[in-house]
């Protein structure tokens, strides 16, 4: 094609329609002038690519693709690479699409145009597009205000919801700022008020306010009973407890957590009189009692790992409203009863409460539907004295292994020997997806021959797989790749999909960070020794979805296989275990995961315990399972990363 402007590549089906490519053909035709029928599917021809000709010939045969007009040659291959689809499906697909989370206007109205293409809407399109933007534009404010609209346009339409779309990200920005300015004046303020008074207030201990402004003027101390202070800032050498009514009997209780403030206060049962009784959590003066980590368990609720810090002196259980949310899923999340239970912050404030629910708790094989009381915001939740009875927890047990007694190596891993069992582990909670355009086109590989010395080692593999559950037979399938079969150092087999060529061209990678070697250095930054705990076959402790498991299926000398597991070699594998390894395991400092290796450190031996039992606790919680053999403890230094 010399002397041509532009050039035409040959047609990747897995990258571009026929209809792209064949636009790209007719704009070609017009750059070089080039009207000739019979110069144009020569063209054609030669450019399609050696796949696509063969396709063509196929079918063709036995004619010639030559012998064929370039209008007939582009229908055959438009019906062969674009069938027309039902037009009623794709209708159901137009009028059933709202817009998503996160969604654009213009980028929702992109994608109903895209579903309308065959939908054959003719004169009736624009209206079509009116109806579906206005009903599944999934935001009241936008919705009201189009459906207010006399003689409502789709141009009319986009307008209007572009602008307020634009206006709502406006005003967030104007609030942001605003917020920043109003913050930079409460300081400056403070500074102000620091300087003429010279001390904070006393009433408070604050220092953004003077002590006539102070909101606890009338407020009466819980040390000394006098009015005008809180017990935080109390001068009195002499002290009183928190006095409080359950049932008639008088009782008297000051609950202290490692010098923190508790943040929550819960009355216990109802009083015979049906009275709401407070019992109020307090804490004392630093200066009194040294500083304790709170004490932490992580439960299974509705098979979400959610952490809580026990509080015996709790009755109830309190959750969070950020938690709560990630119980259910939106459509399916439950209303909240109606709870007149009373809750108080340590300085006597009113806590709101949004109500109770039921939940599935699970707990070490016991599995019961416990109530629980959601209050908004993000502080921790606590596990109250029901719980822990409700569930069998031992509160000996958990008083020792969060470190208040000293703890040494050997009486941490004799509490999880559950956890190193040989066994394979399987994650309690939802599978893993790899998600997959349905429209996508399947790919199915045969078997690739197997050298004969390596023949018996690939089958006492698959043996091992289907004995483990990690496989299962299947009879046919739309999907599957040859297997690559990796000798390991102990001279067996791992078998490995080369997903390469199925799955992975046409799948969304999960988008989760590795973290960088910087990331791992900071997070065991001060730590004196190091653990490094190995997860057994890490992948395959995770289980997949049904509509996931065709995607990995193998072909291999035995047949066909798919994995019931998260295997190896899937693009997004790395990142889906780490994102569900990092959440068994948020919130614990000096822990750090890479992969399937975790590593635990402390500024001393004692931290270092208290950090390997709280890791060991969640790991075992979760289901999963160590390889012992590989793990080492409280070592100078450990290899964890290896640059090949």
């Amino acid at each position: 094609m010399a002397n041509m402007v532009g050039t035409v590549t040959p047609f990747d089906s897995q990258s571009q329609s026929w209809e792209e490519y064949c636009e790209i053909l007719q704009h070609f035709f017009e750059a070089n002038e080039i009207t000739e029928a019979a110069k144009q599917k020569a063209i054609l021809l030669s450019t399609v690519g050696s796949q696509t000709y063969s396709l063509l010939r196929n079918l063709l045969s036995p004619v010639k693709p030559g012998t064929k007009t370039f209008e007939e040659l582009v229908d055959l291959l438009k019906e062969h690479f674009n069938p027309k689809p039902s037009e009623i499906v794709q209708r159901f697909k137009f009028n059933s699409r709202s817009r998503e989370e996160g969604e654009s206007v213009l980028e929702y109205v992109a994608v109903l145009r895209k579903l309308a293409h065959d939908c054959n809407y003719g004169e009736k399109l624009t209206e079509m597009l009116r109806d579906r933007l206005v009903c599944g534009i999934n935001d009241d404010r936008i919705q009201r205000r189009l459906l207010a609209e006399s003689e409502l346009t789709f141009e009319k339409a986009l307008k209007i919801a572009q602008a307020l779309e634009t206006a709502n990200k406006d005003v967030k920005d104007l609030q942001a700022q605003r917020s920043e300015t109003s913050t930079a004046m409460r300081v400056h303020k403070t500074s102000v008020k620091q300087d003429s008074q010279g001390r904070a207030c006393y009433r408070c201990g604050n220092l953004q306010h003077l002590a006539n402004e102070c909101r606890f003027i009338s407020e009466k101390c819980h040390k000394c009973g006098k009015q005008g202070h809180i017990m935080k800032v109390c001068r009195s050498t002499s002290s009183i407890r928190e006095t409080t009514f359950q049932g008639g009997e008088r009782r008297k209780q000051v609950v202290a957590r490692g010098g923190q403030r508790s943040h929550y206060v819960s009355r216990e049962e109802k009083s015979e009189s049906d009275e709401e009784g407070i019992f109020t959590v307090h804490s004392l003066k630093e200066t009194e009692i040294p500083k304790v980590a709170p004490l932490t368990i992580t439960l299974a609720v509705n098979d979400f790992k959610i952490p809580f810090e026990v509080d015996t002196g709790c009755g109830v259980t309190v959750i969070n409203g950020s938690n709560f949310s990630k119980l259910w899923e939106e459509h399916k999340k439950p209303e909240l009863k109606t709870c007149s239970l009373k809750l108080k912050t340590y300085t006597g404030q009113a806590l709101p409460v949004l109500g109770s629910v039921q939940v599935v708790v699970r707990h070490k094989g016991t599995v019961k539907e416990l109530p629980v009381v959601v209050v908004p915001g993000t502080g921790p939740n606590l596990l109250g004295r029901g719980w822990i009875k409700e569930l069998g927890m031992k509160w000996e047990a958990i008083h020792k292994i969060q470190g208040v007694e000293k703890l040494t190596l050997p009486d941490v891993l004799s509490h999880h020997t559950e956890l190193f069992k040989e066994e394979l582990g399987e994650l309690k909670g939802p599978p893993a997806k790899i998600y997959v355009d349905k429209e996508a086109t399947p790919r199915f590989f045969k078997a690739r021959p197997v050298p004969y010395a390596m023949k018996a080692k690939v089958e006492v593999e698959i043996e091992r797989l289907l004995r483990n559950n990690i496989i299962e037979p299947v009879k046919h399938s739309e999907w599957a790749a040859p297997v690559v079969p990796v000798l390991k150092p102990d001279n067996t087999v791992r078998l490995c999909g080369d997903y390469k060529l199925t799955v992975n061209r046409v799948s969304k990678l999960e988008q989760y960070p590795i973290p960088r070697l910087d990331d791992l250095f900071a997070t065991l930054s001060g730590g004196q020794k190091f653990t490094k705990l190995d997860m057994s076959h890490a992948y395959h402790q995770i289980a997949l979805d049904e509509e996931s498991k065709k995607y990995v299926t193998v072909n291999t000398h035995k047949g066909l296989f798919t994995y019931r597991v998260l295997p190896f070699g899937v693009s997004s594998s790395p990142a889906i275990f780490q994102r569900t390894i990092e959440g068994v395991l948020q919130g614990l400092p000096y822990v750090a995961v890479f992969l399937d290796d975790i590593l635990v450190t402390g500024r001393n031996d004692e931290e270092h315990l208290q950090m390997l039992a709280r890791v060991l606790e969640r790991l075992q919680e979760a289901g999963l399972r160590l390889k012992r053999s590989k793990c080492t403890f409280m070592e100078k230094e450990v290899q964890f990363f290896r640059i090949r």
